[in-house]
């Protein structure tokens, strides 16, 4: 799915994935939820973000990816994470 939706090569997804299991936290749902995104699911993961202290979401989401960053935590799209963090 990345290597079409984002036209990422191969070692592009394996330098990502490596990244994203290196730092990777199981975290906990936030009690409270905001109002800040257009579609009211991404609301929760903002909320999710801020409740573990995350650094950095990465989607595809267009309602999320419009924010570019919220309460200090950068909002990414994949290429861009890959860019960013090479």
């Amino acid at each position: 799915m990345l290597l079409n939706k984002f036209k990422l090569t191969g070692a592009d997804i394996s330098d990502i994935l490596d990244v994203i299991e290196e730092h990777h936290i199981r975290g906990k749902s936030a009690k409270t939820l905001i109002n800040i995104c257009r579609d009211k699911n991404d609301d929760r993961v903002l909320a999710d973000a801020l409740e573990n202290n995350i650094d950095v979401i990465i989607s595809g989401d267009k309602d999320l990816l419009i924010l570019k960053s919220y309460n200090g935590i950068k909002i990414l799209s994949p290429s861009d994470f890959n860019k960013y963090y090479q």
